[in-house]
């Protein structure tokens, strides 16, 4: 989905299938999967493109209260990310692939809305 939408592909039918599969499969902070620092890095990216208002442009007939919207992610995503944070180091350790890379993910999450690199600009 990260791919898709950065090459601009946000209305396809298959952009769409992809947008259910993830919005009802990916577990969003507790209940988190092995590797999911990846898993998080790039649906971050993904639900942060979308925004808040493109889901509802995409499937205008569902509720507004169901939709995926980055504000609503932010803030279930970003209380997890600062409870999961070794407040001595400032790291998180609890990554599946270690501390300098968990680190880095987390981050670049939670700097998105700064839309200080090309790539996480909407």
């Amino acid at each position: 989905m990260s791919c898709s939408f950065s090459a601009g592909q946000y209305k396809g039918d298959l952009a769409k299938k992809w947008i259910k599969f993830c919005k009802d499969k990916i577990p969003v902070a507790k209940g988190r999967i092995a590797h999911d620092e990846y898993q998080s890095y790039y649906f971050s990216q993904f639900v942060y493109v979308l925004g808040d208002d493109r889901y509802g442009a995409m499937f205008p007939n569902e509720d507004k209260s169901t939709w995926l919207t980055w504000s609503k992610y932010k803030e279930t995503m970003y209380t997890y990310l600062l409870e999961q944070q070794d407040k001595s180091t400032g790291a998180w350790t609890s990554g599946f692939i270690g501390p300098i890379f968990t680190t880095a993910v987390n981050l670049t999450i939670l700097q998105l809305d700064k839309a200080i690199l090309p790539i996480y600009q909407r």
